[in-house]
């Protein structure tokens, strides 16, 4: 039963790289579905570059409502994938290239 109490012993449970793949399958649809969202003009935006994958490290930028940001504890629908990329390196103005780039292209 694999310690798990709660899982019949005739069913196999997913191995890692499985689950592993639904994740990132899940991601994708969401990164590809804030493409289409319609979102407010006033945002904070919060970054970060401290996943690495392999040899390149990921920059992901994400777009919250300001008055979720005064009002509210926020929760995984009030944000929206604005930037990811990866790349072997960031620095501040690769950053904000990417980010001038991105903000131009979103009108």
């Amino acid at each position: 039963m694999y310690g798990c109490s709660n899982i019949e012993a005739n069913r196999a449970i997913p191995c890692e790289k499985t689950l592993q793949n639904w994740m990132s399958k899940a991601g994708f649809y969401h990164i590809k579905q804030s493409d289409n969202e319609v979102f407010e003009k006033e945002v904070a935006l919060i970054i970060d570059e401290s996943v690495r994958v392999g040899s390149e490290k990921l920059f992901l930028a994400l777009l919250i409502p300001v008055n979720k940001v005064k009002n509210a504890i926020l929760s995984f629908t009030d944000v929206r994938i604005f930037y990811l990329k990866g790349s072997e390196s960031w620095k501040s103005d690769k950053i904000a290239k990417a980010l001038k780039s991105k903000l131009s292209s979103e009108g």
